[in-house]
């Protein structure tokens, strides 16, 4: 056996650090590059939540102030307080205008006769 072909040249281990070294950068840069990509994702997310949450409270403070099924019948029943109460006075004004017909009726019939 020759001597040269147990001995050890160092630059083929020079060369497979220097491989290895690449190859972890390639992967460190790809990893990188994903968690780039998954920030940003992340960062437009939480403005689409943000705007979600303020259009939420704003339907929240919409909901608070607008009436209740028992207020719409408060004004359901005062509607019909209201349309009771002129019927009354048109049938009452009825009842007026005939006892005044009645009334002239008489007043210029009894000065004919």
């Amino acid at each position: 056996m020759p001597a040269e072909a147990n001995s050890f040249d160092p630059r083929v281990l020079l060369w497979l650090l220097t491989f290895v070294i690449q190859i972890v950068q390639a992967v460190w840069l790809y990893r990188e590059k994903q968690i780039d990509k998954t920030d940003e994702r992340l960062s437009s997310m939480s403005k689409q939540i943000a705007d979600l949450e303020k259009k939420t409270g704003e339907i929240e403070a919409a909901a608070e102030s607008a009436p209740t099924h028992a207020d719409l019948e408060k004004v359901y029943r005062s509607i019909n307080d209201v349309a009771g109460t002129v019927n009354q006075i048109v049938g009452e004004n009825r009842a007026q205008t005939a006892m005044l017909n009645q009334l002239l009726g008489k007043a210029i019939g009894g000065h004919h006769g």
